[in-house]
Parts: structure tokens; C-alpha cells; sequence
């Protein structure tokens, strides 16, 4: 009994530790304050404003980007997420989600066209999906089909915000989803 006492208490402290770390190799953005809009992200990652002041877009990268970036190819790191203005059916349509024959839909490319999930949470509901297009893979010295996820959710109080990412951006996709709120402006 002892044993189990000693093994189960092991798993704890392991389990702690795992937590632990995960919240040490994140870092935190915070929108300006007209924006009003916070998460985090993954510690290797760099997070910057985009465009101007007033459009509430941020550009998360990873730190060794420009290493990693293949020239011609489609830019495979870099996700975008921020605030949305109008109303949601405006925001969906801009992140290239559509609603065809009774079901929702992502597309980028026509004919290409990927069926998107209804997400509705404590907190959110929306749309997400993963884009599928068309993309130069230099390596390969071809075009391949890319799968880039994104998404657009609101919150009861009608804030819109949404996030496209790249074929390689799902960690810190996924992040951001997790821990994106809005704070008051």
C-alpha cells in the first residue's frame, strides 16, 4: 500500500513539474489599450503589432524565423490574430469562411473547399477550419496542398476576434486559442 502511496504521490509532483515548465516557456502579449486584448504564446516565438495602431493585428513568428523562412515558398510560420470590426458574418467572410447548402465551409482556393467547425464553448462560439490551398514547397520544387487553421469567434458581448496560421503554426495556434481573452478598454 505504501508503494502505491509513494508511486501516486511521484505523479504528482511529475504532473506539477509538466505544468510548471508549460507556463515558463510561454510569454504574454497585451494589446494596446484601444485593442483591449491579451494571450499567450510560445517562449520561442516573437509576437508584433501589425499595420497600424487602430487595426488590432498582431504577427506571431518564431525567433528564428528569417532561418527558417523558404524563399518563394509559402511563409509557412507566421499566424495572425487580433480583433474583428462589424458584425460577425462580415468578420466569417473575411477569414474565408463561407456557409454553402446548409453546412459551413473554409476556402481559399475554389474548389478547394474544407468543411468548418461549429465551435461553441463557455466562452466562444464561431467557426474554425482548417484553409486548404494551393503552395510552392521549394524543397520539393513543387505545388502541394497546404492546410492552414483559422478561426473567427465571438464572445456574449458581441467581441469578435479571429487567427490564420500557417502550415507550421499549430502550437502556437493552439496557445493562443487557450489563454485569448478580452480585457476592458
Amino acid at each position: 500500500m505504501r508503494s502505491v502511496q509513494a508511486f501516486v504521490g511521484a505523479l504528482w509532483i511529475c504532473a506539477i513539474g509538466i505544468l510548471s515548465a508549460q507556463s515558463v516557456l510561454r510569454k504574454h502579449y497585451a494589446a494596446p489599450g484601444a485593442c483591449g486584448f491579451t494571450f499567450d504564446y510560445p517562449a520561442d516565438w516573437v509576437a508584433s503589432a501589425t499595420g497600424s495602431t487602430g487595426d488590432c493585428r498582431v504577427r506571431v513568428r518564431p525567433l528564428d524565423f528569417d532561418d527558417l523562412k523558404q524563399d518563394g515558398g509559402e511563409d509557412s510560420y507566421t499566424l495572425e490574430v487580433g480583433r474583428e470590426q462589424g458584425d460577425f458574418l462580415e468578420a466569417a467572410s473575411k477569414n474565408l469562411f463561407d456557409f454553402v447548402r446548409g453546412r459551413w465551409i473554409v476556402r481559399e482556393t475554389p474548389g478547394l473547399n474544407a468543411d468548418a467547425t461549429v465551435v461553441n464553448t463557455d466562452r466562444w462560439h464561431g467557426l474554425r477550419g482548417d484553409v486548404t490551398s494551393r503552395c510552392f514547397i521549394p524543397s520539393l520544387g513543387a505545388m502541394a496542398v497546404c492546410e492552414k487553421p483559422a478561426l473567427v469567434l465571438r464572445d456574449d458581448d458581441d467581441n469578435i476576434w479571429s487567427m490564420m496560421g500557417g502550415p507550421q503554426t499549430q502550437e502556437p495556434f493552439d496557445a493562443i486559442l487557450e489563454t485569448f481573452r478580452f480585457v476592458a478598454r
